[in-house]
Order: structure tokens, then C-alpha cells, then sequence
């Protein structure tokens, strides 16, 4: 692996470099909280140089995957969660395609905390819908080592646009968590996204933070016909 510190990044690229014989645990040891203290003071090349780096141990650890779709890995194969509130699930991003990059697409419209590497990583979508208008939150949280963001959309063709909200506050092991007032009959993707490609297993929360007793209801299908 090519030999690369820039400026302040310096301290955080040690480590990660010193594992270019064993990539595999740069994910889970590289100091995420740094990173995410200082991103916003680095110069765009130094950004570019930590991306480009990250990029080549997120290829190098990420496993094979089926060209197949599994549900949740985009908005469109999204299985609606349907169910009483709270509601709680668990999946993994490991081994998913990166198909949203929030940062890339703008500043999430509904606001939160949100760096340039928002996004850049595996990510999976849940689908939502209530049968009230209520304000929900929405909490995710991975295992010690994976630092993921997590955001809410109604159209996952132009994320900052329709961000109702995101967090990418905390680093490694750390919750995020987003709040939305929904309107009943809406589509709301929540989709849980590596920051600077992180991968791994989460568990999610949905309450709700009014007392209108809301659920989560079923999507209707699209109707297709067949020649």
C-alpha cells in the first residue's frame, strides 16, 4: 500500500497504514472519533488522500457478494416493515454495495450531523409507512468497531433533497439516532450507511416520541401486468 500522511491526518494514518499487511482489522482500529473532530478542518487534498486510502482497505476486506439483490440492500428492494410501535429489527451491511453516498448528493435538508465521508460505505434501506401523522425516532446502533451513519428520505433518487434527517455524530460503537414527524400514507426510507466505508451488524429502533398510539402499516404493491 502506498505510503500517504497528510498534515493532521498524520496521527490518524499510522495505524491504518501499519495494517497494510493485514487490512482486515483497519475497519474496527482506526480512531474514528479523530477523524471525525478534525475532517472538517483538513484541507480537500488531505480528505481525498484519507478517502483514496480507506477506499483500497474497503475493497480489500469487503467479501465477494451475489450480483443478485438482497432485500433492503436499495430503497426499490426495500421490505416495508409493518407492525406495532416500538419496533426493532436487526440486520448487516457486511458484504452489501455502497448504493447511497448522502454526502456526495448535498446537505441532508432536514439537518443533523453529517462529514464528508457520510455515506461512503455498504448500506441497507427499510421501508416505513404509519397509519398517523406522528414524530418518530429512529435509533441505530452497531457493535464496538463499526461507525455507520443513519438517515431518513422520501426519495432515494435525490437524498438531500428529501432528507428528513441525519447522524453520523458518533464514532465506532457509537447510537445515532434520527427524529421525523411522519405523515400517514408517506414512504420513509431509513437507510443505516457506513461512514468512510465501515461495514457491520446493527440493531434498529423505531418509537414514537408522541402519544397518538401510530403503527407501522403495509405498503401497497405496484401493479404490473404481463402481456
Amino acid at each position: 500500500m502506498k505510503s500517504l500522511c497528510l498534515g493532521a491526518m498524520c496521527a490518524v494514518l499510522v495505524l491504518a497504514l501499519s495494517l497494510g499487511s493485514a487490512p482486515a482489522a483497519a475497519q474496527s482500529d482506526v480512531d474514528w472519533d479523530t477523524v471525525k473532530r478534525i475532517w472538517n478542518t483538513l484541507t480537500v487534498e488531505e480528505q481525498e488522500g484519507y478517502n483514496a486510502l480507506m477506499e483500497e482497505i474497503r475493497i480489500a476486506t469487503t467479501p465477494s457478494r451475489s450480483p443478485l439483490l438482497t432485500p433492503g440492500d436499495t430503497c426499490g428492494a426495500a421490505t416495508p416493515e409493518i407492525g406495532t410501535i416500538p419496533y426493532a429489527d436487526g440486520s448487516d451491511t457486511t458484504g452489501q454495495a455502497d448504493d447511497y453516498n448522502l454526502g456526495a448528493d448535498g446537505t441532508c435538508a432536514g439537518g443533523g450531523s453529517q462529514f464528508g465521508g457520510t455515506g461512503t460505505g455498504p448500506d441497507t434501506a427499510y421501508l416505513v409507512r404509519t397509519d398517523l401523522d406522528c414524530d418518530v425516532n429512529v435509533n441505530m446502533a452497531p457493535p464496538a468497531g463499526v461507525d455507520m451513519g443513519l438517515y431518513v428520505v422520501t426519495d432515494c433518487a435525490a437524498l438531500a433533497a428529501s432528507c428528513e434527517g441525519v447522524d453520523d455524530a458518533g464514532g465506532g460503537g457509537v447510537a445515532e439516532d434520527v427524529g421525523f414527524s411522519a405523515t400517514a400514507g408517506t414512504d420513509y426510507f431509513i437507510i443505516t450507511d457506513g461512514f468512510n466505508g465501515s461495514s457491520g451488524p446493527f440493531n434498529l429502533t423505531i418509537t414514537e416520541t408522541t402519544a397518538t398510539g401510530c403503527t407501522l402499516v403495509p405498503v401497497e404493491l405496484h401493479s404490473f401486468s404481463i402481456d
